[in-house]
């Protein structure tokens, strides 16, 4: 088995924590759990079987409920926003890279080609536990999220991206941008899941 087939085969339940007086912070409690849940059945399936060992994955998780958009993420596989022709990354690469660009230490375009441009500093499994970071969105109607991994956002750019999601349907721009970043020459696992709001209450 690879980590992937262990973690789609993990059942994970959400577990009711969280003051239920406020529905948000309670949806945030049980995303942020149910997450770090799967890290740990990750991490405890490697101490069983050796030839696991220090295996792990990055997360990303978009969670629509009403009004909200629940964004949570361990390691560098992103979140974008698209909103009304503008793009956002949403979420912050847990990498050395990232940190680097963030102290002031690497420029963006430094760090495309570093040696250490794939070396993260969370993931799910490496250790009994990990931090999740989770923030919280007021959605629009015609919102679009894009989730990925570093397959996709290491050769295909943000506007690159926009302009698919803005010229094909959620399906068809996911299979655009991936077959763009194949014949760029994506040598990593590359995934990509978009959705759009189409009603807001």
């Amino acid at each position: 088995n690879t980590v992937e087939e262990i973690v789609t085969s993990l059942e994970v339940e959400g577990v009711e924590v969280g003051d239920a007086t406020d529905p948000v912070e309670t949806t945030r409690h049980k995303l942020s759990h149910s997450i770090r849940l799967a890290g740990r059945r990750i991490y405890e399936k490697a101490r069983e079987q050796p030839e696991y060992h220090g295996m792990g994955t990055t997360a990303v998780v978009v969670l629509l409920d009403g009004s909200n958009a629940y964004v949570a993420h361990v390691g560098d596989s992103r979140v974008y926003l698209l909103r009304e022709g503008r793009i956002e990354q949403v979420t912050e690469d847990h990498s050395l890279i990232a940190e680097k660009i963030r102290h002031g230490l690497l420029t963006p375009e430094e760090a495309k080609n570093h040696r250490m441009r794939n070396v993260i500093t969370r993931s799910l499994g490496y250790q009994e536990d990990v931090e999740v970071d989770l923030q919280v969105r007021a959605v629009r109607r015609g919102d679009q999220f894009l989730l990925c991994s570093d397959g996709l956002s290491g050769p295909v750019n943000a506007d690159e991206m926009a302009d698919a999601m803005m010229r094909f349907g959620p399906q068809d721009a996911a299979r655009h941008l991936i077959a763009l970043a194949c014949e760029r020459g994506g040598e990593d696992n590359i995934t990509t899941v978009i959705a759009r709001v189409e009603e807001v209450p």
